[in-house]
């Protein structure tokens, strides 16, 4: 992880969890304020300039969605960025926040290397454009490999991917999409990790092995939403992870978020 200049607010009532977010991103060189509270969050960003917001959900008095709504009514505050956390991991939820302008959500408990990159994206990618979203569906030009060998999930991803002005290659055969990886030049990955012929790990290891293509971004997609293999998964060098089923709107949060690197 690279080294970033920024300075991010914490908003979440329990303390172990600011604790450890100050942690990690002062790990990254990040300056890291804290509040307990939104009341308080709310009116620190009116005294202090912050590059992101990481805003619990569930706290006491003014909760995380109601500081996102004040933040994007504000007219000083509204292009900051917020990353919404929460324990919480239904769809619906996911969905509102984003839906209301956060720019990702984290599920508790952290995994440190998933936290870290994402952090690191969104302060990237606000940089490039300060109080501008990046637009998946005005801006984006990218090749994205999909491979998976059930072919309804990898119609389903087509499906989200229509109307972005991406070019899609649908891969059912691992073996193939490596093929045609060392030969042609693709802008990210999207790989599942659950496949008969060779598994999503295999895969992995193989692109982060092969100097060609080892630069290239994987974002892994999986039915297992376990800590464990996403933490294998991120050491591994994918540079996010995604559980089924999922909001269109957050398979596109994660794209545009790694694709803003470029």
């Amino acid at each position: 992880m690279q080294f970033l200049s920024g300075s991010i607010l914490v908003v979440d009532d329990n303390q172990l969890n600011r604790l450890f977010i100050r942690k990690l991103a002062q790990d990254m060189g990040l300056s890291v304020e804290e509040a307990d509270n939104g009341k308080l969050a709310l009116e620190e960003m009116h005294i202090e300039k912050f590059d992101l917001v990481l805003l619990d959900i569930k706290m006491e008095g003014m909760d995380g969605v109601e500081v996102l709504k004040a933040i994007r009514a504000d007219d000083k505050l509204k292009s900051l960025p917020v990353m919404m956390m929460s324990a919480l991991d239904d769809l619906p939820t996911i969905k509102k926040c984003l839906d209301m302008g956060a720019v990702d959500y984290l599920t508790k408990p952290f995994e440190i290397n998933l936290v870290q990159s994402r952090i690191y994206r969104a302060l990237k990618n606000s940089s490039k454009n300060p109080g501008e979203a990046f637009d998946i569906v005005r801006d984006c030009l990218a090749r994205i490999m999909v491979i998976d060998d059930e072919p309804l999930n990898l119609d389903l991803i087509d499906h989200c991917l229509a109307d972005t002005g991406c070019q899609t290659r649908l891969m059912q055969d691992p073996v193939e999409a490596l093929a045609l990886l060392d030969k042609e030049k693709y802008d990210m990955v999207l790989l599942d990790i659950r496949m008969e012929a060779m598994d999503g790990m295999e895969v992995l290891d193989s692109i982060k092995h092969n100097e060609h293509i080892k630069d290239t971004p994987v974002l892994m997609i999986s039915a297992l939403d376990d800590f464990k293999t996403i933490r294998k998964c991120m050491e591994k060098g994918a540079i996010d992870y995604i559980a089924k089923p999922f909001e269109k709107i957050l398979l596109l949060s994660r794209i545009q978020s790694c694709l803003g690197l470029l």
